[in-house]
Formats: C-alpha cells, sequence, structure tokens
C-alpha cells in the first residue's frame, strides 16, 4: 500500500479536470469485469442508473417506472448504490466491478445512481437524485442502500429521509464514509497528506459541492443528524489511515447508541478507497467477504 502511494505521489493543487480524466481512467474494461452479471442502462425516476442483474432465473428484477408489484409478491432485495468521488468526480460505471461482485456474491439486482455532479450541478442535487430513485425502488420491494466515500453520505442521508417520510429501508452499507463536511474529525488533520486522500482534496470536495449552502444540513452531513433511532441495519467499513475514519465510527457509535443494529470494522494499515484494490491488497477481498455476510445477516434478522 506504501508502495502505491508513493507511485500516485500527490499534487500541489486540486485539479478539477485531472481529477476527473484520472477517476475515468479507473472504469475497469467490460472483458474484466466478474461473470455472471448482466449490466444495462437504464433510467429511474428520471435519474440515470446502470443495472446489475445476476445472471439467474427465478430472482426478480431491479424496479422500473410503472411497473407494478403484487402486495404478497417476495422480492429479493434491491441495492441501491452510490458512487464515490467527492460530489465532484466519477459515474455510476465507476461502480461496475463493485455491482457486479454484490449482484453475484448475495444473488440481489444492484442498481448504480448516476447522479448529478458539482460544480455543475450543486447541492442538494446529487442527493435529489439519490432519494428520487430511492423512494421509486421501494415502491416495487426491499431496499438495501448503500455508497463508499461521498456515495456513502448520500446513502446515509437518503436512510434519515426515507426514516421522516415512514419509509423501510432495509439496510445501509457504508464503505469509507463521508458524513461530515465541516470536515472538524480528529483524522482529517492527523491523515491530512500522505494517505492518498487529502485534506486539501476534501475541503475542494466540500466547496465545489456545497456552494453557499451549510454543511451542517443533514443532507450533506448526515453525520451531525440530530436523531439516529429507526434508521436502517448498517454495515460499516472504515480504514485506520483514511481522513474519514472518525466521523464513520462516530456514525457506527451513535447508530448503536440508538439502538440500530450495526455491524462495523476498521481495516488497519488501510487507506480510502482500498475496498475496491483487490491487485494491491488482501484487505480488499477480506472485506469484500466480510460485507457480504454482514449485510446478509443484517438483511435477514
Amino acid at each position: 500500500m506504501r508502495a502505491l502511494l508513493d507511485e500516485w505521489g500527490e499534487a500541489d493543487e486540486f485539479d478539477l479536470v485531472a481529477a476527473r480524466a484520472q477517476m475515468d481512467a479507473w472504469q475497469v474494461p467490460a472483458g474484466e469485469l466478474p461473470g455472471g452479471v448482466a449490466i444495462s442502462a437504464s433510467e429511474i425516476a428520471g435519474v440515470p442508473v446502470r443495472i446489475y442483474e445476476p445472471d439467474h432465473r427465478g430472482r426478480t428484477k431491479p424496479p422500473h417506472a410503472g411497473e407494478s408489484t403484487p402486495a404478497n409478491a417476495e422480492r429479493a432485495p434491491t441495492v441501491v448504490w452510490c458512487h464515490g468521488g467527492g460530489f465532484v468526480l466519477g459515474t455510476a460505471a465507476v461502480s461496475d466491478p463493485l455491482g457486479c461482485l454484490f449482484a453475484s456474491r448475495l444473488g440481489w439486482p444492484v442498481v448504480s445512481v448516476d447522479y448529478r455532479l458539482a460544480p455543475e450541478h450543486p447541492f442538494p442535487a446529487a442527493f435529489d437524485d439519490t432519494l428520487a430513485v430511492l423512494r421509486a425502488a421501494l415502491r416495487q420491494g426491499p431496499v438495501v442502500i448503500g455508497g463508499d466515500s461521498a456515495g456513502g453520505s448520500l446513502a446515509a442521508a437518503a436512510c434519515l429521509t426515507a426514516r421522516d417520510e415512514g419509509l423501510d429501508v432495509a439496510a445501509q452499507v457504508l464503505l469509507n464514509p463521508f458524513l461530515d463536511l465541516t470536515l472538524s474529525n480528529p483524522s482529517i488533520d492527523e491523515f491530512a497528506r500522505g494517505y492518498g486522500l487529502t485534506r486539501q482534496a476534501l475541503r475542494e470536495f466540500v466547496r465545489l459541492y456545497l456552494a453557499d449552502a451549510d454543511p451542517e444540513d443533514r443532507r450533506c452531513s448526515p453525520l451531525l443528524a440530530p436523531s439516529f433511532g429507526r434508521l436502517p441495519p448498517a454495515v460499516i467499513v472504515t480504514a485506520e489511515f483514511d481522513p474519514l475514519r472518525d466521523e464513520a465510527e462516530a456514525y457506527a457509535a451513535r447508530l448503536d447508541d440508538a439502538g440500530v443494529v450495526v455491524r462495523a470494522r476498521r481495516w488497519d494499515g488501510m487507506v480510502h478507497g482500498f475496498f475496491g484494490m483487490f491487485e494491491v491488497t488482501p484487505a480488499a477481498s477480506e472485506a469484500l467477504d466480510w460485507t457480504v455476510a454482514a449485510l446478509a445477516e443484517v438483511v435477514g434478522s
């Protein structure tokens, strides 16, 4: 991991165009993706999505606008996924590897939300897109919502609104989530440089995403919500050397204090985004195995 970080280096200034190009370059070619999953592009509630459908019979399809489902029909959960990228980088296709892996390992369809990016579409555009897809999916059957990094923020914030609207989400899955845009947690400063994700980049993400919005708004900083009761069970992955570590672990603790079922685990020696680095560290596969098992447990409980 240290060798990889040294190879990446760190820019002195954040360049949005270069960062977007680098993020797009990480997209995995279709021929290198895990097999057994059909990938398609669609639209839900007016929001573009990518759908990962397990290649076996007897499972339900992900929700599409206009579909109806009998009230007594048993459905496999649909996973609504939000990609990372600081609210300003990436597309739904960045989630192709994780979408395929979750679909094949769980046997559940996965819907990756291609939410609008800042600064072209500042807060709350990404949140609004995520919530629209979640609401539509919940009308069709049980839903798990999750995301990595900024996507974890969108997923957790959508859970708060869904709870307040009386909507039941089966579980939330948060991988190295970005949950407090005030940037006030100690790990932000402790791991400000030298670990991939920098404090400078986080400040730029917040500036570009929020514009003049309040960073304490729970729709962008779900950690600051006044109440955590009645939220869905949570599976949370953190990394020892991640600037976002403290806020994710604080969120897990507050859920636990509120009586919410939580499965949380920190991977020592790891950095932000390690979850997808399967060719770099065995910890990525360990984290995937643990997350799949924990998610199946909390959804089934």
